[in-house]
C-alpha cells in the first residue's frame, strides 16, 4: 500500500506470544483495514488528530501542517 499524504503516522501492534508468518500477515492486514477506515473517517470529518487503541492496535492519526508558498504579486 502506498500512502501518499501529509500526515504523520505512528502505529503500534501488540501481539502476545509467537505467531507464524501467515498469522502475522493476517493480523497486519486487518490492522491496515482499520487504519484505512480511521483515515477515511478523519478526512471526511476534517479531524486533525485522533488516537485509537484496542487490544491489538494503537494508532495515532495526525495531519502535519503544510507550508504554503506566498504568492508574489507584481507591483508597478
Amino acid at each position: 500500500m502506498n500512502i501518499k499524504s501529509e500526515r504523520a503516522m505512528k502505529m503500534k501492534v501488540t501481539i502476545n506470544g509467537q505467531v507464524s508468518k501467515e498469522a502475522l500477515n493476517t493480523i497486519l492486514a486487518e490492522q491496515k483495514e482499520k487504519i484505512e477506515t480511521i483515515t477515511t473517517f478523519c478526512k471526511k470529518h476534517k479531524i486533525t488528530e485522533l488516537s485509537y487503541k484496542d487490544n491489538v492496535l494503537e494508532y495515532d492519526y495526525e495531519i502535519s501542517p503544510t507550508k504554503t508558498k506566498a504568492k508574489e504579486v507584481e507591483t508597478r
